[in-house]
Parts: structure tokens; sequence; C-alpha cells
């Protein structure tokens, strides 16, 4: 079981991990990604609505912690309205910041309320959960255009795992966890509901 720190279980952290916003699948969804913590059993599905290279829409479910619902909810905010290059360039300074030493400053990463997750640098073991979500739509907005229940692309968080299997390399994204799509027409099964660890 992971340990609770009281400081991860205050302000934004748990106004969303325990009233998350975008809980559910946004209307005209066409780009999807599964995010699954092994050391937990975190799973979360990110979706998102692209229209014209913007981000109308993003949404989640699943069965994650509070610090992984909230970097969700918080995750899902942050990219509304974006251009994919905006949201991708959001999503790598939130990853740079989770890999950056206890007490770095925050502000540097201009991330807004964002850098609150710069709490859990001090709880590592909670770190792979602040970046499940963060993971799942960089994999999302790598272009899986498939409809969001019939294939969506997995993503496996595992500290100390650094290469991303299956993306075909090359990627010029920090280094994260691996990604792999799911086999043509595969199902994705049925998404637990959403639950508060």
């Amino acid at each position: 079981m992971m340990s609770r720190s009281p400081a991860l279980y205050q302000g934004a952290i748990l106004e969303h991990g325990t009233r998350p916003h975008n809980l559910g699948v946004p209307r005209g969804a066409n780009r999807s990604a599964e995010g699954h913590n092994l050391l937990c059993g975190d799973h979360l599905t990110l979706y998102l609505t692209l229209d014209n290279d913007i981000v109308r829409d993003a949404g989640f479910e699943g069965s994650a912690c509070a610090v992984s619902r909230a970097s969700a909810s918080m995750l899902t905010d942050g990219v509304k309205g974006k251009r994919v290059r905006e949201a991708e360039a959001m999503l790598a300074r939130f990853q740079r910041m989770l890999a950056s030493p206890v007490g770095a400053r925050t502000a540097s990463y201009g991330l807004g309320p964002l850098s609150v997750f710069a709490a859990v640098l001090k709880n590592p073991e909670r770190v792979e959960c602040a970046s499940l979500a963060g993971n799942a739509l960089v994999a999302a907005l790598d272009g899986l255009t498939s409809p969001p229940r019939r294939a969506a692309r997995r993503v496996e968080s595992v500290r100390g795992r650094g290469a991303r299997r299956g993306t075909g390399g090359g990627s010029s994204r920090p280094p994260g966890p691996s990604a792999r799509r799911s086999p043509p027409g595969a199902a994705s099964g049925p998404s637990p509901g959403p639950a508060l660890r």
C-alpha cells in the first residue's frame, strides 16, 4: 500500500481527486489512450476530441488513486482549447517538472495550477500516479484516430522503466512509460468504475 502524505491531500489535489472535472467520454471523442500503473493498479483511459488541430474537449474514466484522478482532472482542463503543439508543450513541461529534483523552482515550468503536483516529488512513490494521465494524453495526441472504445493505446507505467516500447523510436519526447496500440478491432473491455483510494 502506498503511503499517504497529508500535504498531497489538500487544496487542488484533494478537490480534483474527490470531485474531478471531465469525468467520462466527451462527445465526439476521436482519440484515446489507456494508462495503467502496474505498481498500484491505477487504470485510466483518457479521451480527446480534436478538430482542426485544436483540442475541443477532453475527458477520462477509470479506477485510480486521488493523485492520479486529480492529475487527469487538471490536465484535461489544461489541454482544452489548446492547439496540439501547445498541449504537447504543456505536457512536456509537466513531465520535466515531475522529473526535477525536490525543491526545484516549479514556477519556471510555467504550469500555473499544475505546479501543485511538485508536492509529489517529496513522495517518490506518487510520481507515477501524477504522471500517469499526462503520459496517456501524450500517447493520445500522438495520433490514434480510431473510435475510443474500439482501439485505445495502452500506456504502462512502472517506476524505473524509461524506454518506450512499440512507438517506433525517434521520439523527441522525454522518456516515459511504454506505449503500444491495442490489436486492430480489439475491444478495450469494460472500464472499471471511478474509484478513489
